[in-house]
């Protein structure tokens, strides 16, 4: 980490604040929000509960993931993660020219588990980000 900010201080020195901006910032910007996006539309949805100590184990877990389909230029760069994601969670040895085949096969041996949401990214998001609560209040009486 020190080196690479040492190394993008010089390169801004030896150019401009603006052009090291532009040419790293703006694209590790732009992926570090696309990559919040897709975690948080594949782990969190209005009717996927978070589950905590005994009520947790792994097939819940891994059940408990959605899988989505992005645009289709995505899907063809990400190696359709988006809509093999529960496969990533059940076996995540399994390689991406694989994962649309070996996603089927779970939809068929397990149809009352398997979660797929084939809302727009832009509309799940939105319903996501303004339904879904992550840390619900609890008020406690004074004292306790």
């Amino acid at each position: 980490v020190i080196g690479v900010v040492g190394l993008l201080a010089y390169w801004a020195k030896m150019t401009s604040f603006w052009k090291v901006a532009a040419v790293y910032g703006g694209p590790w910007a732009i992926v570090n929000a696309w990559l919040g996006v897709v975690t948080l539309l594949h782990h969190t949805d209005t009717d996927v509960p978070h589950l905590e100590g005994d009520e947790w184990n792994f097939i819940r877990g891994a059940f408990l993931t959605i899988d989505r389909p992005y645009y289709k230029i995505v899907d063809w760069i990400q190696h359709h993660i988006g809509s093999t994601h529960v496969l990533h969670h059940i076996n995540p040895r399994v390689p991406h020219y694989h994962a649309q085949e070996a996603t089927e096969a779970i939809k068929k041996a397990f149809p009352d588990l398997y979660l797929h949401d084939p809302t727009p990214v832009h509309a799940a998001l939105w319903r996501v980000v303004t339904n879904c609560i992550s840390v619900k209040k609890v008020t406690s009486p004074v004292g306790s």
